[in-house]
């Protein structure tokens, strides 16, 4: 088991344990946390793999998208129990380009698809006095020549 695998781990016993002493809300809080940092890992894992294989001409294009889902999947190397065409909330995941760039995304905690986090602070409301919804879509970029 390589380290990065069992840091997630060890914070996830946390979790449990947490969540015996205050509660589902907070379990539920630092369970997003460990998928956010492993959806970051398997972000990174896709660009390399997606790098190496632009480098060779065998990169899928992300106007095909179930086809780069596939790609993922073959790529990401992850239990049989899972489906990795999906991200750890369950949704797929989304490949687009933005100029000479594709843009690798996971919905994230609140699984709709939103703006890429970014740190920014959201707006405090929408015009019409509803609280806004966090931007947080988990990205990473890579150059794409294609």
């Amino acid at each position: 088991m390589t380290p990065a695998r069992l840091v997630p781990l060890l914070l996830m016993g946390a979790g449990a344990l947490t969540a015996v002493k205050r509660g589902p809300a907070v379990a539920d809080h630092l369970f997003d946390a460990v998928k956010v940092a492993l959806t970051r890992y398997e972000l990174s894992q896709l660009v390399k793999g997606y790098q190496l294989d632009a480098a060779v001409s065998t990169a899928p294009a992300p106007e095909n998208p179930q086809g780069f889902r596939n790609w993922a999947a073959e790529t990401l190397r992850t239990s049989a129990a899972r489906d990795a065409t999906l991200d750890l909330w369950g949704q797929p995941w989304r490949f687009e380009r933005d100029g000479r760039q594709v843009v690798f995304k996971s919905t994230g905690p609140n699984t709709a698809p939103d703006a890429c986090a970014d740190g920014a602070a959201p707006a405090e409301a929408a015009p019409d006095g509803e609280p806004l919804p966090p931007d947080d879509d988990i990205c990473e970029w890579v150059d794409a020549a294609r």
